[in-house]
């Protein structure tokens, strides 16, 4: 990892009309790593600092993705799976954006 988070372009690229969503590549990460930065990690600090302000209130959530999938075999079944972080925006100035059901919960 190692690299800055940069979110400079996500509150010009957003019509703050709508609600947005945020998606960002976490490269290098695997799945196992991205589930535990859901807790207690600079990762959910950072977000947590970027949702907070107030320029981002269109911004539903932020979805963190890795390219590395996991693998969970036993009998007989392989099941494969692309897992991923996502961050809900209580302040979202959208209350709709609340009850969107393509959204997963979120990380509390």
């Amino acid at each position: 990892m190692g690299r800055g988070i940069d979110l400079s372009n996500a509150e010009i690229q957003l019509d703050e009309s709508k609600p947005g969503l945020i998606a960002c590549f976490l490269e290098g990460v695997d799945g196992f790593e991205l589930y535990t930065l859901r807790d207690k990690s600079g990762l959910k600090c950072v977000t947590e600092y970027v949702l907070d302000k107030n320029k981002f209130s269109h911004v539903c959530g932020i979805a963190y993705s890795s390219g590395e999938c996991m693998v969970k075999k036993g009998d007989g079944l392989e099941e494969i799976f692309n897992p991923a972080l996502f961050f809900r925006n209580d302040k979202c100035k959208f209350k709709e954006a609340k009850t969107f059901k393509f959204l997963p919960e979120g990380v509390k």
